[in-house]
């Protein structure tokens, strides 16, 4: 029975010291924002898309993953948006959330339609590189070809 109990007080102050060894190697914590919910594209996001997590700091660099919305700089009047489709459960990085795009004066903003009338017919995908071709009156000179 001795024997017993000094091998368990062993095998407990074993697992405890390499315990405490792997949160020494881990070093300090750092806070990072975790996507809540499924966000599309250019859609809003705030604090109720976002929470809080702590992750050991030598996984965290600070310039890169954000750890509170406000690190991005958005005028007054504008809110965050997604700048792709954000999955739940992905750690915010620079980039993944932008100020709402607006329009400044002399910009127009357009819309096309991609679907099976059109042409497509399901060939084009979230994340697929297209061409787009357009043809506009510049200011007398006859038409234009813009490629994008």
């Amino acid at each position: 029975m001795v024997v017993a109990a000094i091998g368990a007080v062993a095998v407990f102050a074993s697992v405890f010291v390499y315990l405490r060894g792997q949160q020494d190697q881990l070093g300090e914590f750092a806070t990072v924002l975790r996507v809540s919910s499924e966000v599309e594209a250019g859609q809003p996001v705030g604090a109720d898309h976002v929470e809080t997590e702590s992750v050991p700091r030598m996984y965290f660099d600070e310039e890169l993953f954000l750890s509170d919305l406000s690190e991005v700089e958005t005028p007054a009047d504008q809110e965050l948006v997604a700048a792709t489709h954000l999955e739940e459960g992905v750690l915010l990085q620079q980039g993944m959330v932008q100020p709402q795009p607006t329009l400044t004066t002399g910009e127009r903003e357009i819309a096309i339609m991609v679907d099976a009338e059109t042409g497509v017919a399901g060939k084009v995908q979230r994340g697929s590189v297209v061409d787009i071709y357009g043809t506009f009156q510049a200011g007398g000179h006859g038409l234009s070809l813009i490629h994008i």
